[in-house]
């Protein structure tokens, strides 16, 4: 029934695509709809598609943080990780992974350091394509944190100022 639901997302012209994918992306839902499917079902799905562009869309709405309860650090969760390993585009993939780095309950470039340094320890993959494509992602991502860091620190000191 899933391949039944991801043929459809997929299908139509381009614009009935993209109101799909907004929908999946954005539609408001607190939960990614792609996270609750098997991942091998979605692995499995988008191996069988012509169109190697749906790795990159499906990987971008798993679920694809975890994090532990004792020291609240973040890694990838297992899922996300067997994605990786399985697309046949590893940077694509991991941009799109890299598209979720805020949190959807805020938090700010604090959280989204956490999940960059999730990213980070891929650099160090033995899986070159993976290796090389995290060193990319990962540079971009840093800059991005870099500068929401500043834009924050900017934005927290204005209302310190108006607040005296």
């Amino acid at each position: 029934m899933p391949e039944v639901f991801l043929d459809r997302i997929f299908s139509g012209d381009n614009q009935a695509k993209e109101r799909r994918r907004f929908f999946i992306e954005r539609g408001g839902m607190d939960r990614l709809p792609l996270g609750k499917l098997n991942i091998e079902t979605l692995i499995s799905w988008c191996a069988k598609q012509s169109d190697v562009s749906v790795w990159p869309i499906v990987g971008a709405n798993i679920n694809l943080w975890k994090t532990k309860a004792e020291d609240k650090s973040v890694s990838l969760s297992e899922d996300a990780m067997n994605f990786l390993v399985a697309a046949p585009d590893a940077h694509s993939v991991l941009n799109a992974f890299a598209s979720r780095l805020e949190s959807r309950s805020g938090g700010g470039a604090e959280a989204m350091k956490a999940r960059v340094e999730a990213l980070r320890k891929l650099t160090k993959s033995a899986n070159a394509d993976i290796a090389k494509a995290a060193e990319v992602v990962v540079t971009e991502a840093d800059k991005h944190v870099g500068a929401l860091g500043h834009m924050e620190q900017r934005r927290d000191e204005g209302c310190e100022q108006t607040f005296e």
